[in-house]
């Protein structure tokens, strides 16, 4: 999971982020089927195991997303077809640091109530992973070098 957002309301949404990649002088940007398996796999984890056995039986977001950097907005007929079978979102990030959901996602089909409790129950956990983190601000500031050279 690369970024996990959970709302005031207790919504919990995940990301798959796909980022291009300058190689050779080149911007390489993912292919459209890049995420789309561990995407799918979040609607249904974290898997919690005690005492030998799963503890729940389905994933704790509410909605998922696959997020790709793009060049300019382009949602092309045959990505649409693919992902209008799958039970995820789509988002575009843009060069200019702007965002385009271009696939709104369904409810989760997989999710499960215990298991989001849970986890919203057990978030202090993760707070060396939130946006206040060394690691975060480590990110963002790669993240806005590798934008600001691609001007």
């Amino acid at each position: 999971m690369d970024l996990i957002e959970v709302m005031k309301n207790n919504t919990i949404t995940g990301y798959e982020l796909k980022g291009a990649r300058l190689r050779k002088g080149t911007e390489e940007f993912p292919a459209f089927y890049d995420g789309i398996g561990q995407a799918i796999a979040y609607l249904n984890l974290p898997f919690v195991y005690e005492n030998n056995q799963f503890k729940f039986g389905g994933g704790v977001f509410d909605f998922v997303y696959v997020v790709y950097a793009r060049n300019k907005i382009e949602f092309p007929e045959h990505e649409k077809k693919i992902f209008n079978l799958l039970p995820i979102g789509v988002i575009l990030a843009l060069p200019d640091g702007k965002f385009e959901k271009v696939k709104e996602a369904p409810k989760n089909p997989l999710q499960n109530r215990e298991a989001k409790e849970h986890f919203l129950n057990n978030l202090d956990t993760l707070k060396r992973h939130s946006t206040n983190s060394r690691i975060f601000r480590k990110i963002k500031e790669t993240g806005e070098r590798y934008f600001s050279n691609l001007k």
